[in-house]
């Protein structure tokens, strides 16, 4: 099935980073929690303001809000799955993020 997209970014790596460096002007409208990590919802998809009218989601990153298994390399199949789902959806819906998992450590 074909997406209509103006961007598609396809990005690999092992070593975590702050995924906000690449999101440009666009990264001031994504919400951050208290500790200012991006609010990202079950899907993957980063939680944004209203102006935002496209998906971003995220391969990596989301320890604080879907536990240890995001970073294992053998889920990365279950993720890619979950996040193609929610951009076939095309959810116009705003996502909830989901609850941290904990406090950054350091």
């Amino acid at each position: 099935m074909p997406v209509d997209a103006d961007v598609i970014v396809y990005a690999t790596g092992y070593r975590p980073a702050d995924p906000v460096r690449v999101l440009g002007e666009l990264a001031e409208r994504c919400q951050r929690d208290e500790y200012g990590r991006l609010k990202v919802a079950r899907d993957y998809r980063v939680v944004t303001d209203d102006a935002v009218q496209g998906g971003i989601y995220l391969q990596g990153g989301t320890e604080h809000t879907h536990g240890i298994t995001s970073s294992l390399l053998s889920n990365t199949a279950v993720r890619v799955g979950e996040i193609l789902d929610s951009v076939l959806r095309g959810s116009p819906v705003v996502p909830e993020p989901v609850s941290e998992l904990a406090a950054p450590v350091g």
